[in-house]
């Protein structure tokens, strides 16, 4: 907190006013990033089609990342019951069901998108200025993105397709 109190020319009491203490403020970055996301405005690009939805989510969060590198990996780790989290996934999942997605199939969804996109964009964070500039320093550029979101659309849309198991 003194270090940040510092980098913003202020004293470290002044922040305490604002905040109890760093995981207070921590939670209150993720809120921002979450608001800053607009997934109401996203959802409602996307009328009623979970694909359009699916991609303009993950547009949107890639945005963020490339906006904000350094706080997105806060919002990338934070846990799903972490204050502003949860209602955020709440709304990304009651969409996908709106559009017609069971409840199961929309949780599947948005853990595959999860799963990818932080995965990717949390490494892709880390590693932007690292100044390796090898073929596996590049291979998170903005194409893979695009080609990985592909991958996981399409395999979800092949799951759906297929008969249910009794697995």
């Amino acid at each position: 907190m003194r270090s940040l109190a510092a980098h913003i020319g202020c004293g470290t009491m002044t922040l305490y006013r604002y905040v109890q203490d760093r995981d207070d403020l921590l939670e209150a970055v993720v809120e921002r990033l979450i608001t800053e996301l607009d997934v109401p405005s996203v959802i409602a690009q996307s009328g009623d089609d979970w694909r359009a939805g699916f991609q303009n989510l993950m547009s949107a969060y890639r945005e963020l990342a490339f906006r904000r590198p350094r706080a997105f990996e806060l919002l990338a780790l934070a846990p799903y019951e972490s204050g502003p989290v949860l209602p955020h996934l709440e709304q990304t999942v009651s969409f996908f069901q709106q559009t017609g997605l069971s409840e199961q199939d929309s949780l599947l969804l948005l853990s595959f998108a999860d799963a990818f996109s932080t995965g990717f964009l949390a490494v892709w964070v880390r590693s932007k200025d690292s100044g390796h500039h090898t073929v596996l320093g590049n291979m998170h550029n903005l194409d893979t993105f695009e080609r990985g979101l592909a991958v996981v659309l399409a395999g979800f849309e092949r799951l759906l397709e297929a008969p249910a198991s009794g697995v």
